[in-house]
């Protein structure tokens, strides 16, 4: 039986997937290949769990942690290409809350360069810090009025 060239290219695919897995130790993923806004692959490799060796599956909901910052920021310049936004827009317009209302100096390249003045605050971290006291150091933005004196002395 003669393979299409669809059937080969999947399969060459599936081989690189899997070479690239082993070469930098992933356990498991997914991956979806969408055309023309059809998705025309989907698949899981791997596992999602090796103490049950439960499978990666197509539809396996992961964590992906901070590239959610690159699609958003991808999808952003696509409306502003589109002509529905433009990344010099006060965010508040977006968003009707604080810190945005008080503060409608911060721009939407503000939140996508980390330049808005709005701290990082990693909340798995608070509980150490609280527990050893020491979170004000850490975390010196914890109230609302924190953010807000925080955020009036950002520049643009």
């Amino acid at each position: 039986m003669n393979m299409s060239n669809k059937e080969s290219q999947v399969t060459q695919l599936e081989q690189i997937i899997y070479q690239l897995m082993r070469r930098y130790k992933v356990p498991g993923l997914a991956i979806s290949i969408v055309q023309e806004g059809k998705i025309v692959y989907e698949k899981g490799f791997g596992a999602r769990n090796l103490e049950e060796n439960l499978p990666m599956t197509h539809d396996t909901l992961i964590g992906i942690g901070s590239i959610t910052k690159s699609f958003t920021a991808m999808l952003i310049l696509q409306l502003q290409d589109e002509g529905l936004l433009s990344v010099k827009d006060p965010v508040m317009n977006y968003l009707d809350i604080e810190p945005f209302i008080s503060n409608p100096q911060i721009k939407i390249k503000h939140l996508l360069s980390h330049s808005s003045g709005i701290p990082s605050v990693d909340a798995q971290w608070l509980p150490i810090a609280i527990t050893f006291g020491d979170y004000k150091r850490i975390y010196p933005v914890t109230s609302r009025e924190d953010y807000l004196h925080h955020i009036s002395e950002t520049k643009d």
